[in-house]
């Protein structure tokens, strides 16, 4: 081996670092100890020892060392010695790269690339080394931390809860959100919050492409959630999943502030808008669309996978309210109360009292005996188990909101509460379901809750309205008298009825 072919290997170490993708070069910034520097530096001075062997003088020589005894000539030993020195460090290097020795260099690291907004490189620094990263950080049943493990430990904590990083990475890397987020710590939990807040809140995310993708019904009013459609699978093929990440969290919060945000400029509220096309097209960059749908597939998941909780499905009637206090129609001139959807947010209510009524009458497509479906009281009484009955309560929120709503159109309030009332003509068709139908009288008639006394009466009197244009044709007599009376109706029949 000659001084060529040494400088020749030494430059060629340069050039593949150079031509590294930057989060390996990173990686091995972290990697790198001073021990591995003393063992380059130490081969490298022996190998050119070796090199220049012939040509240095006798007083150089070290005491002992006989090439030729050994049967190595001083250019195989110098290339020897780069292998040695190069097997060293490869062996040293590509073991288990981040622990608790090199925390504060993967701190320094992970703050210079977060800071300088260099997230590429963080997503990839952090899905090299994400197997190990993760384990780290989970301290169940592990004795106390050292300072290093510590460091690392500190730092993904505040990366996790930077919501610039949460966003940046439903941006960028979506799909890395979900390695992050099916990790079971507790530091991802403010992460899973504001990745998926921001995804729910983006039209241009796919998670509204999924949506999009996920028209097929399984059964009754059940969507398929097919593994193409990685973050609704992820989340709905058990159910578990999104009841530990508490889903309807960053779902109804950012749907609400919208509203609240929408209620200071009702002339430009995008939903005090006729319909149009949004009923095709216009829905499906609505986030508001959005966090029905979403909530339409995980309850409906919770209630066939017998999941014992309500899923917040309450956020919707809340939902409900703001839209009612939002509705300005005087800001459209277009708009027409004789269309089956005047505005845009009519439309959103109508999928809101759909999706309601479906959680309530598939009570009939799930095994009797399960649990989330079995009624214990024919009262206005929370039972967070049982979906259906939670359902109910919300919808009597719903046609509450519904009555009292000040600038909603008589016509297009006696549209929803009728959608309500023949959820009870369904529920009393069939034997199983008639106690749902008694508790749903008592929910509508008291706005789904226990004790309410602000504006109970109007919502009876806009029952009695609604049912008066009702069709009543295809309903039993008993069950059409029964319904009338509840809600004491005096009026004349609403149409005739079949016996």
């Amino acid at each position: 081996m000659s001084v060529d072919s040494l400088l020749t290997l030494v430059g060629l170490v340069f050039a593949v670092y150079a031509v590294l993708p930057r989060h390996r070069r990173l990686e091995l910034r972290m990697r790198v100890q001073w021990s591995d520097i003393l063992v380059a530096g130490c081969g490298f001075v022996l190998a050119s020892y070796f090199v220049l062997f012939e040509d240095l003088p006798a007083g150089c020589i070290i005491p002992g060392l006989e090439l030729g005894r050994l049967g190595l000539s001083p250019s195989v030993a110098a290339f020897l010695t780069c292998i040695a020195t190069l097997g060293i460090l490869w062996w040293k290097l590509a073991g288990p790269g981040l622990s608790g020795k090199n925390g504060p260099r993967f701190r320094d690291l992970v703050e210079d690339l977060a800071q300088s907004g260099n997230y590429s490189d963080l997503h990839s620094l952090l899905e090299e080394n994400l197997d190990r990263l993760m384990p780290l950080c989970d301290r169940r049943g592990k004795p106390k931390m050292d300072e290093g493990t510590l460091t690392v430990v500190q730092s993904l904590n505040r990366l996790l809860g930077d919501p610039l990083f949460a966003n940046e990475t439903a941006r960028r890397r979506p799909y890395f959100g979900l390695k992050l987020a099916g990790h079971d710590t507790t530091m991802q939990e403010p992460f899973f919050e504001n990745w998926m807040r921001w995804l729910v809140s983006n039209p241009g995310s796919v998670l509204y492409a999924e949506l999009r993708d996920n028209e097929n019904l399984a059964q009754g009013d059940r969507y398929e959630v097919p593994s193409r459609n990685r973050i609704l699978h992820y989340l709905f093929h058990d159910v578990k999943i999104a009841y530990q990440h508490h889903v309807w969290n960053p779902l109804a919060l950012a749907a609400l502030e919208d509203l609240d945000r929408f209620r200071l400029t009702p002339a430009q509220d995008p939903y005090n808008r006729v319909l149009g096309d949004f009923h095709e097209d216009g829905r499906w960059s609505s986030p508001l669309f959005a966090t029905v749908r979403i909530f339409d597939i995980m309850v409906m998941e919770a209630l066939y996978q017998g999941h014992e909780w309500h899923m917040f499905l309450f956020y919707l009637q809340d939902i409900v309210e703001r839209i009612c206090n939002n509705y300005y129609p005087e800001a459209d001139r277009e708009y027409s109360p004789d269309t089956e959807w005047p505005l845009r947010y009519d439309y959103i209510t109508s999928e809101v009292f759909s999706v309601l009524r479906g959680w309530i009458k598939e009570t009939t497509e799930v095994p009797a005996g399960q649990a989330n479906v079995k009624l214990q009281r024919e009262t206005l009484d929370h039972e967070n188990g049982n979906i259906p009955k939670s359902a109910i309560l919300a919808l009597g929120q719903c046609v509450h909101h519904v009555a009292r709503a000040a600038r909603m159109a008589p016509r297009t309030k006696a549209y929803f509460l009728r959608r309500a009332i023949s959820t009870f003509f369904d529920l009393r068709a069939r034997p199983e379901t008639v106690p749902y139908a008694r508790v749903l009288v008592l929910s509508l008639l008291q706005g789904g809750l226990l004790s309410r006394d602000d504006g109970i009466e109007v919502t009876r009197l806009a029952l009695v309205d609604a049912f008066s244009g009702f069709d009543t044709i295809p309903h039993s007599h008993e069950h059409v008298a029964e319904f009338k009376r509840a809600i004491g109706y005096t009026g004349p029949a609403p149409s005739r009825s079949r016996r």
